[in-house]
């Protein structure tokens, strides 16, 4: 009868919503902001130097801007904004004459390079949602798309400003006149929101019930002590974020590694002196001020937590009911605290819902995170239930193995679909499919970033040697095995190599979340396909950009499988993880510098906790502290020799065959550059980087708990050390270039680790893993609902494509006034030619050509890999070394108005060694025939 009620309600609680989705449809309002000027050059003027005006619109459905201005400095001035951070509509005019439309996270899109200084010029924005954005400039149109990423009209209008942009940091130097901005927008009717929410929230509750019932009967009672040192450890770390953040002004040297530093300082003191056992109910206890401390800062975290989602402007209201019941549901399941009504439980599930808050909200940043808002606003019924659908399944996977629900209980009909879903062969096939996937190769700019890989490929597979000649950003082993693909092209070359490290990295990741929860194959599948083939809110894929995905982390996920293995197994298979790691460890090393320091991170740290625990005190003990260290360094040494071998094997086959060593400085060399802050971008104080200081403390307390109740559980101990460097490292992707879009990136790390952490830690110890649970609710719910439950599968599906062999199809279209000015100066295919553009890589060639791309390369490219940060001296040192090796005429094409300062340098460099034999131009191109200089008689 109890459940005949609720059903009833639930039914007329959702006819009620709907009912008034229909009868009271979203209100339209209409913005306008008009005839605003300013002038920032002539003196006493009447204008303003420029304007700014702070209102929030969301929902918006249309969008005019206009303005005429009149420029005197082109030195990345902005026109306009219309809100801070990068969210936003701006407009930019850079050297010399470009005027660049930025939209949302960072998209430039060049618009016009014969913007005149000293002339006043018109334009004009238009878009209409769902249908096109479009851009006029003197009544000539410029920009035109229909890309549903940029269509959607998500942009911010917030602090709007005339005059000045980039968060009002770049002033217009010149004159505004009659800026005009209107906007149309609507909002939904709160009444209906409320009701949607209290329909679904009744249906997710009653699961909850259900999943309490079997996550309480497990939950370990650690000792309140225990749960107090918690805090301390979340004192600890918070200070130590702000000490690094602070310390930048100090030492400017650090650039931003002082956020990695300082983290690292205050896990490395913690997890040193985890045998120190909490006493919280000692008057003078030298940790109760850590504790109170702890508890302090992070009620105040929470707070602002809670502010930020309410003052959240670009969020729908059910948007904003998530964070909260994502965050009331994880403290339902996972903490039950100490004991039901023992001292400090109170005050631990209050800090604990405060550190679930703050979880949430450092999330919103991620473009995952607004796709989940954008659904919710767009589809708030459907988008509301994939939200709470994703948290459920979230919840019921990251409880330990073989607690919860069974999702197919045993019986007749049901044996079928329980057998199907519980093999891993479905799943295999699954992933072999979407690592070939090619209906998104090449969009956008993509094209541009596949070259700095396949340049060198090319390089490589006409003779040229890396470390030497060929310059190569993103590694050495990688390029060399992929080079060695038989292929037809170094683009199909790169597309079978990356498909093959996405499928073999995304089965190790679903052996290793099967290893440790054996019994959840199918949220292992969720999980995996969801980060790693579906990271990216828009559903293209991690093919568009091998910068981004296995070709850089690949030995990550190598090593993340091992520390899973290496806890399944216990102590008595360490000898053999030894050995394993080691030599992932050496393909790291050879993969690339960063490669390797990732590499270094997640075995060192591992080995270190392996020999410093022994099974009656944790980490460390004093009198013991020598033999440990002499564990330690013969461990070690396994690695470190085969590192030197593998690098005197190299250097003496280099000066056997090439007759030189290697140039190991080029294995380094835009490690060091961008580390030192080329290409860095700002960083958010109070944004996701938080992301992986939360993260931090949930390992670290695992481990601690871990070594107080658990010491002899030395393996597990030593996997989660190994996966808390594994963040720690990997987060230094982010750091170096602050763009949540790396978060997004590394998310399949994240997320690996973090199941494979929270089963591990529980697996050991129930409840040891608490605040990793809270930390993982977010992350994993996120990744879920904007990679499988997304609202564009609708879109996507359709045009899903894998496994084509002419990859050269998918180029940037062949351009006929490029093929005729190659006629006519008589390139061929088989020349040799460099091309330099924005686009780093040629157009394709005519579909109906039997070679669609150029594999002959005149230089070392894309000719990009040896300007900034590479010092000019370098760069001839390397052209030199390519041209002694490859003496021979050459074609240097070049997209007109495109870096032409640039390409003028690269001219008058290859004048040195070369003599300009004939010239061909058109009106966007120019090609010119170099010929070698005769050495004087």
């Amino acid at each position: 009868m109890r459940r005949a009620v609720w059903a009833i309600g639930i039914f007329l609680l959702f006819g009620l919503t709907l009912a008034t989705d229909h009868f009271l449809p979203p209100r339209t309002n209409h913005f306008n902001l008009a005839n605003i000027s300013t002038d920032s050059v002539t003196p006493h003027s009447d204008q303003p130097a420029s304007f700014s005006y702070s209102t929030a619109l969301e929902g918006i459905s249309e969008i005019s801007i206009s303005a005429r201005f009149n420029a005197t400095d082109d030195n990345y001035d902005n026109i306009f904004q219309t809100a801070d951070g990068p969210d936003a509509i701006r407009l930019e005019f850079t050297h010399p004459g470009r005027l660049n439309l930025a939209l949302s996270d960072r998209r430039y899109y060049p618009l016009t390079e014969g913007v005149s200084l000293n002339h006043w010029h018109e334009f004009h924005l238009h878009g209409l949602k769902g249908r096109f954005l479009e851009v006029v400039i003197d009544g000539v149109p410029v920009f035109r798309t229909t890309d549903p990423e940029l269509v959607g009209l998500r942009y911010k209008v917030g602090l709007i400003a005339v005059g000045s942009g980039y968060s009002r940091q770049r002033a217009f130097q010149g004159a505004i006149s009659g800026f005009n901005l209107t906007i149309t927008h609507v909002s939904r009717r709160w009444i209906a929101d409320l009701l949607l929410a209290m329909a679904m929230l009744t249906l997710f509750t009653i699961y909850i019930q259900q999943l309490t019932k079997f996550s309480s009967a497990e939950a370990s009672r650690l000792p309140t002590a225990y749960i107090w040192g918690e805090y301390a450890v979340i004192f600890v770390f918070v200070a130590a974020g702000f000490i690094g953040w602070h310390v930048a002004p100090l030492e400017p040297r650090l650039n931003k590694w002082h956020l990695l530093l300082f983290p690292l300082l205050a896990a490395v003191a913690l997890l040193s002196t985890a045998h120190y056992r909490p006493n919280p109910s000692g008057r003078f206890s030298r940790l109760n001020p850590l504790v109170w401390g702890g508890i302090g800062v992070l009620l105040c975290f929470g707070l602002l937590g809670v502010q930020k989602i309410t003052r959240e402007n670009s969020l729908p209201f059910l948007g904003r009911v998530v964070p909260f019941v994502g965050s009331l549901a994880a403290i339902a399941v996972f903490h039950s605290g100490p004991h039901p009504r023992g001292k400090g439980h109170l005050s631990s599930t209050v800090l604990a819902l405060a550190f679930a808050m703050v979880a949430w909200c450092a999330l919103f940043e991620l473009p995952n995170w607004k796709q989940v808002a954008y659904s919710i606003e767009d589809l708030p019924a459907i988008g509301f239930f994939l939200t709470l659908l994703c948290l459920v399944l979230t919840l019921r996977g990251l409880l330990p193995s073989g607690i919860g629900v069974p999702a197919f209980p045993p019986g007749g009909s049901r044996y079928l679909l329980r057998t199907v879903f519980q093999t891993s062969s479905l799943a295999y096939v699954c992933f072999f499919v979407l690592s070939f996937r090619c209906d998104t190769l090449y969009l956008g700019s993509s094209a541009m970033h596949w070259e700095y890989f396949v340049g060198p490929i090319r390089g490589v597979r006409q003779g040229a040697a890396l470390l030497r000649d060929a310059p190569s950003q993103y590694g050495f082993l990688n390029i060399i095995l992929a080079a060695l693909v038989p292929a037809q092209s170094a683009w199909e070359a790169l597309y079978l190599w990356q498909g093959t490290l996405l499928f073999f990295a995304s089965c190790l990741a679903y052996r290793a979340i099967c290893l440790v929860a054996p019994g959840k194959k199918l949220f292992a599948f969720f999980v995996v396909t969801s980060a790693v083939f579906f990271a990216d809110p828009a559903l293209i894929g991690p093919q568009l950009y091998p910068s981004s995905s296995v070709l850089r982390f690949f030995w990550v996920y190598v090593l993340i499988y091992l520390l899973a293995r290496l806890h399944v197994r216990g102590e008595a298979w360490f000898g053999r993880y030894l050995w394993a790691a080691s030599l992932a460890w050496l393909g790291g090393l050879l993969w690339s510098a960063e490669s390797a320091l990732y590499s270094s991170a997640i075995l060192f740290a591992s080995l270190t906790a392996m020999a410093l625990m022994t099974r009656r005190q944790a980490l460390w003990v004093p009198a013991q502290l020598g033999g440990q260290v002499r564990t330690l360094g013969r461990q070690m040494m396994i690695p470190v020799v085969l590192g030197l071998l593998a690098v005197g094997a190299i250097s003496g086959y280099y000066r056997l065959k090439l007759g030189a060593f290697p140039d190991w400085q080029m294995y380094v060399e835009y490690i060091i550059s961008y580390g030192a802050g080329f290409g860095a971008l700002p960083m958010n104080p109070d944004g996701v980087g938080w992301l992986f200081i939360l993260i931090l403390i949930g390992f670290v307390c695992a481990v601690r708990n871990l070594a107080l109740t658990r010491p002899d559980a030395q393996a597990t101990m030593a996997s989660l050390t190994g996966l808390l460097a594994c963040i720690w490292a990997t987060s230094s992707y982010f750091i170096g270039r602050s763009a949540p879009t790396n978060v997004t990136a590394i998310l399949p790390i994240i997320a690996t680790a973090l199941v494979i952490g929270v089963q591990s830690a529980e697996a050991a110890l129930p409840g040891s893993a608490r605040l990793l649970q809270l930390v993982s609710v977010p992350v994993l719910t996120v990744a879920l609902t904007s990679g499988l439950a997304s609202t564009k599968w609708p879109g996507v599906m359709p045009g899903l494509a894998t496994l084509t062999s002419r990859v050269g199809t998918r180029l940037h279209p062949f351009d006929p006034e490029l093929g005729r000015l190659k006629e006519q100066a008589g390139v061929t295919p088989a020349a040799a030619v460099a091309y330099y553009g924005f686009a780093t890589a040629m157009r394709r060639e005519d579909l109906e050509s039997p070679d669609l791309t150029y594999e002959h390369d005149w230089l070392p490219t894309p000719l990009q890999l040896l300007e900034e940060p590479i010092a000019p001296a370098r760069r001839e040192i390397i052209l030199r070394r390519f041209m002694d090796k490859h003496l021979r005429p050459g074609f240097f094409i070049q997209a007109k108005n495109e870096n032409a300062d640039r390409a003028e340098e690269w001219i008058k460099l290859i004048s040195r060694t070369h003599r300009a034999a004939a010239t061909f131009e058109s009106p966007n191109y120019r090609i010119i025939f170099f010929v070698p200089i005769r050495p004087a008689l």
